[in-house]
């Protein structure tokens, strides 16, 4: 007798249809990933092959790789000024907050700076000697550093340029030419710093200068005796920072970074922040390990060096920064987000900021001409003579009760003049208006 055999469960049919189509798509799906992890990586492999080739380039150009190509040159004692701030640092802490004391200060209004000041004034002159800056530190952690140093002289200089034009109201004018001429001397300390910094700190410095200098012109009573001795020392030659050189510097601080830090991915919200690296397990040597730091330091250093053929091909610094804007502008953002120090964007707007600082000097001596054909009745606006570091025209324009005199930034257009207090946040144009020591 033949037992008829039971119907098969519909489940278990469709359990074995299931099982089936996975080992069919089993290799299809085998297959996609393993293109899609390739597809992943391919161009980040490609860059770190490429790395080797942009580090040659890059030593071509100049570009430092080791820590010992940023030694500075051995100075005396006697000449650096270095240990001289770190004394005054320790003796004026930064709670001072001399910045601050100086912006809420106002010449001629009864107030008086900070007790302290007439103390660090006498110690500052410790510093008039020195010749030299030299700050010996670890290379390899230079991007961790907050230059505590630049940030005490800034204060520091903030408050002789008040401190001066106080001196002059109080018709002590041999004293007040002293502290203009300390601060020109602190800013020349600064320009050895070989960073970026150091560039940023040495034209603020200067840029202090000349507009203190042409505030206490105003507030020395405008007697010919004053207009002769600061005209003579902003018509003095000025030491300048090397901006290219510092710019090679500042790419060792990208290699240092690249070999000391895990990359972290983007995320939606933007640009991924990686850790900061423990000093303690610093690489001192070498290049990144990991692929995908690798393949990062090999871009920045390709768009290092054509930012920097870009400053070096333009006939000033200005026309460079704008080509290498042009240049960074057209990049991917998938390749500009993973840019490590330095910022390039940063560093085309100081080039500018430089070039224009270059002619700062010859713009306030045209400014302080005018000025004084004014306090003779008259304006006759020579600014034809001035030189122009941006390629436009210098403007001149007459105002109610004086005149501004400036050429037109970075951004090349003309935004109405300087900015002056609360007034045209938004301008980049550079120069002077008169009257010097108006509080408008």
């Amino acid at each position: 007798m033949q037992v008829p055999t039971p119907p098969k469960s519909p489940d278990s049919a469709k359990l074995r249809r299931w099982i089936i189509a996975s080992f069919l798509l089993l290799p299809l799906f085998c297959c996609l990933g393993t293109g899609l992890v390739a597809r992943r990586y391919v161009d980040v492999f490609d860059a770190s092959a490429d790395l080797d080739h942009q580090v040659a380039e890059a030593k071509k150009r100049g570009f430092p790789m080791t820590a010992q190509e940023l030694e500075p040159e051995e100075v005396s004692q006697k000449d650096n000024a270095y240990p001289v701030v770190m004394r005054l640092m320790a003796k004026y802490p930064t709670k001072m907050n001399m910045a601050k004391a100086a912006r809420d200060y106002k010449p001629g209004r009864g107030k008086k700076l900070p007790s302290d000041f007439s103390g660090l004034y006498k110690d500052l002159q410790e510093l008039a000697p020195r010749s030299a800056y030299v700050r010996h530190r670890d290379f390899d952690l230079m991007w961790l550093d907050d230059y505590a140093d630049l940030k005490f002289l800034r204060g520091v200089n903030s408050m002789l340029a008040v401190d001066a034009e106080q001196r002059m109201i109080d018709g002590n004018f041999n004293e007040s030419l002293q502290e203009l001429r300390l601060i020109r001397h602190i800013a020349e300390l600064c320009c050895q710093e070989p960073t970026i910094m150091g560039v940023l700190t040495s034209l603020s410095l200067d840029g202090s200068l000349v507009r203190a200098s042409l505030r206490t012109y105003s507030y020395g009573g405008e007697t010919r005796q004053a207009y002769a001795a600061i005209r003579h020392l902003l018509e003095e030659p000025v030491k300048r920072p090397n901006f290219l050189k510092c710019y090679q510097g500042e790419i060792y601080m990208d290699v240092s970074m690249g070999r000391n830090r895990t990359i972290a991915r983007a995320t939606a919200d933007g640009p991924a922040k990686s850790p900061p690296v423990d000093p303690k397990t610093i690489r001192r040597s070498g290049l990144p390990s990991d692929l995908l730091a690798r393949a990062e330091l090999s871009t920045s250093l390709k768009n290092a060096v054509a930012t920097y053929d870009s400053f070096r091909s333009s006939p000033n610094l200005h026309v460079g920064a704008l080509k290498a804007q042009v240049y960074l502008s057209k990049l991917p953002n998938s390749l500009t987000y993973q840019l490590t120090a330095p910022n390039e964007d940063d560093f085309t707007t100081v080039a500018s900021r430089f070039e224009c600082s270059l002619h700062s000097h010859e713009l306030a001596i045209a400014a302080m001409s005018i000025a004084e054909s004014h306090m003779n009745g008259t304006i006759i606006g020579e600014a034809e003579s001035v030189k122009d570091p941006t390629g436009t025209e210098v403007k001149f324009v007459k105002t109610k009760d004086g005149f501004m005199l400036y050429f037109l930034g970075p951004n090349g257009k003309d935004d109405g003049g300087p900015k002056f207090k609360d007034v045209r946040k938004k301008s980049d144009d550079f120069g002077y208006i008169y009257p010097f020591n108006s509080d408008r």
